[in-house]
């Protein structure tokens, strides 16, 4: 069990979802060091631990299972997909009289690509700043999403578009 936590770290990177199943080695360790050997345990505390060790385990698959790292379905179009983000500053228009140097926006845009050769795009960039925001204006702890640092999306990210068609239909979407 110390192996298949320590890889997990390795390999996918420390998650706060999986704390209780990181703990099961150690806890089963302690348990095996303090064990009685050879004495009758009162069965009112057995039971306790019986039930004690189920609710831990419930906690342990139930928590990662809430909050997981997520993937999406592969496109099935028939284009690989790409995406750049932009930032865009107007310095020539006011956007609030609080918010001095002009209006800000940033854009993302997926568009059809060339090839799927690349790095994939992450599902959300900047993840710290953006769970720093959900605390202040949600008061959802910023932890409780960091895991969204380790989902990825299908589209690569700066690939060249695709030159196949002379145009594509073009989706604005606002959240908002």
């Amino acid at each position: 069990l110390y192996i298949v936590a320590v890889l997990h770290v390795m390999v996918e990177g420390p998650r706060w979802q999986m704390v209780f199943a990181y703990l099961v080695p150690f806890l089963l360790t302690i348990g095996m060091l303090f064990r009685k050997q050879g004495r009758s345990q009162n069965r009112l505390l057995r039971w306790g631990g019986y039930g004690l060790a189920a609710v831990y385990g419930l906690v342990m698959v139930a928590t990662p299972l809430l909050l997981p790292v997520f993937s999406f379905e592969k496109p099935t179009g028939k284009y690989p997909v790409g995406t750049e983000t932009f930032y865009l500053k107007d310095e020539n228009r006011e956007d609030a009289p609080t918010i001095a140097g002009g209006r800000e926006l940033m854009v993302q845009v997926w568009y059809p690509s060339e090839s799927q050769q690349g790095k994939r795009a992450p599902y959300t960039k900047d993840v710290g700043p953006i769970t720093e925001g959900l605390e202040q204006a949600l008061s959802i702890p910023a932890w409780v999403l960091s895991h969204l640092r380790y989902v990825d999306t299908y589209a690569t990210e700066g690939s060249q578009v695709s030159e196949k068609a002379d145009t594509y239909p073009v989706i604005v979407f606002s959240h908002g």
